[in-house]
Formats: C-alpha cells, sequence, structure tokens
C-alpha cells in the first residue's frame, strides 16, 4: 500500500512539473537598436532587430527592422521588411521585389523599387534634407552679427579674466613715445 502511494506521488510529480515550467512566463526579448558612427549593418535573414541609425556607411536588410532606417550618408538595400519609414539623407535606396516596407521611403538620390516591393506610406526620391532655406532668410546679416558677437564675448572674457591687463595696456600706450 505504502509503495503504492509512493508511486502515484511520483506519477503525479513528473506530470505537472512540466505544466508548471510551461506556465512561467517568458519574458519578451526586445530586439536591438543598431547605432553606428561609420561603418556598416547587415541584417541577415531571419534575424530582427529595432531601429538602424548609421551616420556614415551602408545599412543591407535582409531580416526584419521593427523600426525605423536612417542613413545620414550611404545607400540602403531591402531585401526583407522594414516595419518603419527607410530614410536616405545622402545615398540611394534599393528596394527589392521581396521588400517590404510598412511607412515611407525618402531619399536625396533615387529610390529604385522593383516591381512587388511594397510601400505603405509616400516614396519620393531626390529629398532634400538641410537647413538651407532657414538660415537664408537670415541673408547677408548672419556673418557680421556672429563676428561682432565672438568678438564681444572675447573681449568681456579678457577684461574679467585679466582686469590689471587693461590697466598696464594703458600704462604702456601712455608712456610709449
Amino acid at each position: 500500500m505504502r509503495l503504492r502511494r509512493v508511486f502515484v506521488a511520483s506519477a503525479f510529480v513528473v506530470l505537472i512539473s512540466p505544466a508548471a515550467a510551461l506556465a512561467q512566463d517568458v519574458p519578451a526579448v526586445e530586439p536591438e537598436d543598431q547605432i553606428v558612427l561609420a561603418g556598416s549593418v547587415a541584417v541577415p535573414r531571419g534575424q530582427r532587430v529595432g531601429e538602424i541609425v548609421v551616420f556614415s556607411g551602408r545599412v543591407t536588410v535582409k531580416g526584419v527592422v521593427s523600426g525605423d532606417v536612417v542613413v545620414f550618408e550611404g545607400p540602403v538595400t531591402v531585401t526583407g521588411q522594414v516595419d518603419g519609414s527607410v530614410i536616405a539623407a545622402d545615398g540611394g535606396v534599393r528596394l527589392a521585389e521581396s521588400a517590404r516596407v510598412g511607412g515611407d521611403v525618402f531619399s536625396s538620390e533615387t529610390v529604385l523599387a522593383r516591381p512587388g516591393a511594397k510601400v505603405g506610406g509616400e516614396t519620393r526620391n531626390g529629398v532634400r534634407f538641410s537647413f538651407e532655406a532657414p538660415l537664408a532668410a537670415l541673408g547677408k546679416l548672419l556673418g557680421p552679427v556672429a563676428v561682432s558677437v565672438s568678438v564681444l564675448l572675447t573681449g568681456l572674457a579678457l577684461v574679467l579674466l585679466t582686469p590689471r591687463g587693461a590697466d598696464a595696456v594703458s600704462v604702456a600706450l601712455a608712456d610709449a613715445p
């Protein structure tokens, strides 16, 4: 009888332990963002990443990007999926027939989209990414004002840091022949 109880208890533990392991919550793993100053980013097929920001280099997406792809200087090639937008500030964008982009595609150069590529938003070529228009409103006034302000601040700093220097200069000028 005792042996039977031990056997039933063992069977119960063996049957319940996998259920307890399956009932535990598995923490969701957030895809990592890729931020590169100079170099390339490649997302291989089957891999998922977060946002991609590259200052100077190229981006090749064969896997999945859950955010945006932003490249300041360099080309972007997409054969996989981008959930957000694709922006190439100084470079071209190539979308293969298998490419899927959930947002917009903007490029300073040509956007080359093969038949079958899907873009959820707007596609624009030749987009200018600069501050020229707001600065053009200031016109020719900006340069002289900047020089005047910097000279004034430099003079003020010298007077504050060396107050006796101004007295020494005036004495030297008074003693000069």
